[in-house]
């Protein structure tokens, strides 16, 4: 139910992995997952560099069939392991100095810090708020459930799911 994406990226260096998350190589907060991928060749350093899209293996199962998982052509696919407190990233195969893989990633919603902290949302997010708290509390409070609040904060999550979701253009392989 975020309302946006982050483009972050690391220049790899030769290295069969890279960590992310708070203090890691790459350092921002540690995603859940990664929702697409992209490589840039760095060298020849020119004005109009060229971004081809890398694949998103989205389990280790898909990681483990690689056989040669040194290889060191160019970068055509990425794996990431969501493990704790950093995550890590598996390029495939594994590049040269040569490029810079940038990864899409959901970005986080601020957190609140105190109850008079003021915080700005697209307009959208007031009422997912508003009956998802009214939601929470008579469970907090062993109230019992009323079907008209639950239904109210699914609508509004429904709302935010729609606001939020992008359907990319379809694209078909060459063969």
């Amino acid at each position: 139910l975020v309302y946006r994406t982050q483009d972050v990226s690391v220049v790899v260096t030769g290295a069969v992995s890279y960590t992310i998350g708070t203090g890691g190589i790459v350092n921002v907060a540690r995603p859940a997952r990664i929702e697409a991928a992209f490589r840039r060749q760095l060298i020849p350093a020119s004005p109009n560099q060229v971004d081809t899209p890398m694949r998103v293996l989205e389990s280790r199962q898909d990681y483990n069939r690689i056989a040669l998982k040194t290889l060191s052509p160019i970068p055509m696919a990425v794996f990431y392991d969501p493990t704790f407190p950093l995550g890590t990233i598996y390029p495939w195969p594994v590049p040269s100095s040569a490029y810079e893989v940038h990864l899409t990633i959901l970005g986080l919603l601020p957190a609140f810090a105190n109850l008079q902290e003021t915080i700005t949302f697209p307009e959208e997010y007031e009422d997912a708020l508003f009956w998802n708290g009214v939601k929470r509390t008579r469970v907090a409070y062993r109230r019992e459930l009323d079907p008209q609040t639950n239904l109210l904060a699914a609508s509004s999550k429904k709302t935010l799911r729609q606001a939020n979701m992008t359907i990319p253009a379809l694209v078909m392989p060459a063969g």
